[in-house]
């Protein structure tokens, strides 16, 4: 025990004991044994005996890896729905009638995003920027493009075409009353009753982003 105590294997104890005693936000996100493995290192009466602190060493060592291999994945997901993004926003006409100022305020909110993941180390923080960036900024920033190509009102007493209006697909909902598919049937008059919904939001002057 004195040895456990005064040597390096107490050290070791205690930066798992902190690790596990700390944020463990992103253990949430890391499958494997290891962190059981930690977990029963300091639940046992005596961690000091056998090879209980070499083994959870080394656990802790895969564990650590894990977590800095999974928040790299994680950003360049994040990274890449970023720059299909803007690729998308870039490949609007309407985009391309934009003066270069225009087009950096329309571009502007993304490259914020991403600047905001690059010391990042939360799991779930990079997993929400990537959602509110497919969910919400695209739209915004596809209508934000139109409000800004578009002509200013006419003072003449013409009245001009209305703008159109970004939504999500996953927005529009089928006017469908059963909750599940389990026929063929079903499914035909799921789709019609989806593509009924599409072509409603379509005459209401909206574009569906996909």
């Amino acid at each position: 025990i004195k040895r456990f105590i005064n040597g390096d294997q107490k050290d070791i104890y205690d930066s798992i004991r902190n690790l596990l005693e700390g944020d463990r936000s992103n253990l949430d996100y890391i499958e494997g044994e290891e962190l059981q493995l930690l977990e029963n290192l300091l639940k046992h009466s005596k961690p000091y005996s056998g090879n209980l602190i070499r083994e959870a060493k080394k656990a802790k060592e895969i564990l650590s890896n894990k977590v800095l291999e999974r928040i790299e994945d994680e950003k360049s997901r994040a990274f890449e729905t970023i720059e299909k993004s803007i690729k998308n926003l870039q490949s609007k006409d309407e985009f391309k009638g934009l003066d270069i100022s225009q087009q950096q305020q329309v571009i502007q909110p993304f490259k914020d995003e991403k600047n905001k993941l690059q010391n990042q180390r939360y799991i779930a923080v990079i997993r929400d920027v990537r959602a509110k960036v497919r969910e919400v900024l695209v739209s915004n920033q596809l209508n934000e493009m139109i409000r800004l190509v578009a002509p200013p009102p006419s003072s003449g007493g013409e009245v001009n075409e209305p703008k159109p209006h970004y939504i999500r697909g996953t927005s529009v909902k089928a006017n469908y009353s059963k909750t599940e598919l389990r026929t063929e049937a079903d499914v035909d008059e799921y789709v019609e009753a989806l593509r009924k919904s599409f072509k409603e939001q379509i005459k209401n002057n909206r574009r569906i982003s996909l």
